[in-house]
């Protein structure tokens, strides 16, 4: 996988334990920023941010947003806010990177799937 010179981009693969995708910036350089459970933001080779799994462009960014991009990188490495499941995961972080809203469809799904679930119970046991 040799991605070397491309455009930057938001990027995704599946998740290496349970369901979902994990999610990252894809740099001009080839590398890729993300942030993870266990190292928070950090930027890693493509190699390293794919794992062996098949990787796909979500959305390519606009290169005059590349400075600015990177900038926000830069800031969220400084920042080193730790990761949260629900309000600081990759895909929250990489669309905050990327200048876009700061959230995750694959947690609203999730959290809508359990509210429904749990309405289910409910009329269920009533």
């Amino acid at each position: 996988m040799h991605w070397k010179n491309r455009p930057m981009a938001i990027i995704k693969r599946p998740k290496l334990s349970g369901l979902g995708e994990h999610v990252g910036v894809l740099q001009p350089d080839g590398n890729v920023f993300h942030t993870t459970h266990s190292t928070g933001p950090e930027i890693v080779t493509l190699d390293q941010f794919a794992a062996g799994k098949c990787v796909q462009v979500v959305e390519q960014i606009a290169q005059n947003d590349y400075a600015s991009t990177l900038m926000r990188i830069q800031f969220e490495l400084w920042q080193h806010q730790p990761y949260d499941p629900i309000t600081n995961n990759c895909e929250v972080v990489a669309s905050r990177v990327a200048g876009k809203p700061a959230e995750s469809p694959q947690v609203k799904f999730w959290l809508l799937l359990g509210a429904l679930t749990g309405l289910l119970a409910l009329t269920r046991a009533a």
